[in-house]
């Protein structure tokens, strides 16, 4: 039942045989495996835990629950798994791969650098080696090697949407966003693309000062994801250049709704300010700052509300001491004479 994929039928049938058989593993191991199945991690890792104690050296429980722990977030716990199989000869390049990532994500990069390259030594193909070495070394800044990488990755993969994406990444970490949009691009059409990669394409686009090719992906990917805060908060972005801010303003409402956060909240302030809504805008600026209090953006912003509001002395609080620190700042000198008009 387990290897036909009847998982629930599985746990059932192996729960039977576990209790009339309680000292056969196999019974057990398969029970494992049917919990895997339907994703209950927490059920499959306390059995192989179980087992574990009992056949200490035995190398297949302690990858497969090193694969558990991993898909649970339990990374050291997994590294220990994975290190132990490996010291017991173990040299499977794909389980090797796992091991080296679960370095990465602890941090332990020259063991995950060492690792990535004994499987290139094994495989000069193995592409997701080549893409996480460009990883590796971009994050130590040595961007010449990982350019190097990325390139060989991309030459042994080409058609790779992983690979292409972390490339793309690559050079928009560069600030090269040109050739970072072109890599973006020959994964936009790919049918098996994931939503967060048609987002950073978009908001690429949205870099390259490029809206209209940035709401062409938006507005597809909306349809499919009505309620993704990121696409709705890039999507009210383009809005709000469009100078539609009655339609950036619905977005942010349901992204707020969704995912309340300080850049949404900020940006929604935005869209009531354009709309007319100055008390809506400036409760949402006074939450903002409250996490940058310092926030130049910030205080101009709400100098402005309180402009718009005629509430000049108030205003001048908030632009006060933007001008201390930079005298000739053109927006927040704009504001000055709108309140001195004003008054």
């Amino acid at each position: 039942a387990c290897k036909a994929g009847h998982y629930n039928e599985g746990i059932e049938y192996y729960t039977k045989l576990s209790g009339l058989y309680p000292d056969n593993d196999n019974y057990q191991y398969s029970l494992a495996c049917c919990y895997d199945g339907v994703n209950d991690l927490e059920s499959a890792s306390k059995i192989l835990e179980r087992l574990l104690t009992f056949n200490l050296n035995a190398v297949k429980l302690k990858l497969h629950l090193a694969s558990i722990y991993s898909r649970q977030g339990r990374n050291e716990a997994a590294k220990v798994l994975y290190s132990d199989a490996l010291s017991q000869g173990f040299t499977d390049k794909n389980i090797m791969y796992e091991y080296a990532v679960i370095c990465a994500k602890t941090k332990d990069t020259d063991k995950a650098e060492e690792l990535f390259k004994n499987i290139l030594k094994m495989d000069a193909d193995y592409a997701p080696a080549y893409k996480d070495l460009g990883v590796l070394y971009a994050s130590r800044r040595l961007f010449d090697q990982a350019e190097e990488y990325f390139k060989k990755a991309a030459k042994a993969a080409p058609d790779n949407i992983y690979i292409l994406f972390e490339t793309a990444n690559f050079y928009n970490l560069l600030s090269d966003y040109k050739k970072a949009q072109r890599v973006y691009n020959k994964i936009l059409d790919n049918e098996n693309t994931p939503c967060f990669m048609k987002i950073a394409a978009a908001k690429n686009y949205l870099i390259l000062n490029q809206p209209k090719k940035a709401k062409e992906i938006l507005v597809k990917i909306c349809a499919e994801e009505p309620s993704n805060p990121e696409i709705l908060f890039n999507l009210a972005k383009v809005f709000i250049i469009e100078k539609n801010y009655e339609g950036a303003k619905e977005l942010l409402e349901t992204a707020y709704t969704v995912s309340p956060s300080v850049e949404t909240a900020a940006l929604l302030a935005k869209a009531y300010m354009e709309n007319g809504l100055y008390d809506k805008a400036y409760g949402l600026y006074k939450y903002a700052s409250l996490s940058a209090p310092e926030s130049i953006t910030l205080k101009l912003a709400m100098a402005d509300c309180k402009t718009r509001q005629k509430e000049y002395s108030a205003a001048l609080e908030y632009l006060k001491p933007v001008l201390d620190l930079f005298p000739e700042h053109e927006e927040a000198n704009e504001i000055l004479e709108r309140i001195k008009k004003g008054e």
